[in-house]
C-alpha cells in the first residue's frame, strides 16, 4: 500500500533568514541594508518587533523619483506596503501562488507561531517548478 505523498508547502520553498528594518529607520539605511544583504525586499517591524509592512526595491526607486531630496528624510513606515500579507508555513504551494497572484505581489512572508520565519518570492516558485519531473 502506498503512503500519502506529502504536499510541498510554503515552509519547504521559502528563503529563510529574514532581514528586518525598524519602522523608524531612514530609507537610506533601508536601501543600504538591502544592498549589503543582496535582497530584493525587507520586512518592516514596529518597536515590539512585530512585522507591520514590507519594502521592495521598486518602492525605494519610486520614493527617490517621487520625493527627490525629501527621500533622505523619509522612514520605512512612510513607504512600506501595508497591511503585511502573509501565509502560514503549512500553506501548500498552489495556494501560495494563488495568493501572490490575487494580491499582485512577488514577495510573500511566511509565518509560524505568529513570527515571520521566511519569505516566498517568485524566484522561489520558479525554482520549485524547475525541479518538477514529467513522467510518462
Amino acid at each position: 500500500m502506498r503512503g500519502k505523498q506529502k504536499r510541498t508547502n510554503a515552509g519547504d520553498i521559502m528563503s529563510a533568514g529574514i532581514v528586518t528594518a525598524e519602522n523608524n529607520m531612514t530609507l537610506l539605511n533601508v536601501a543600504r541594508t538591502m544592498s549589503d544583504k543582496k535582497i530584493g525586499s525587507i520586512i518592516v517591524v514596529n518597536l515590539s518587533h512585530e512585522p507591520v509592512g514590507l519594502i521592495r526595491e521598486t518602492d525605494i526607486l519610486r520614493a527617490i523619483s517621487k520625493y527627490e531630496q525629501k527621500f533622505f528624510d523619509l522612514t520605512a513606515q512612510e513607504i512600506m506596503s501595508k497591511p503585511l500579507i502573509t501565509v502560514p508555513a503549512t500553506t501548500d504551494v498552489e495556494r501560495v501562488e494563488k495568493e501572490m497572484k490575487r494580491h499582485k505581489i512577488k514577495h510573500l512572508p511566511v509565518i509560524s507561531s505568529g513570527k515571520v520565519i521566511g519569505i516566498v518570492t517568485t524566484k522561489n516558485l520558479v525554482d520549485y517548478l524547475g525541479k518538477w519531473e514529467i513522467k510518462d
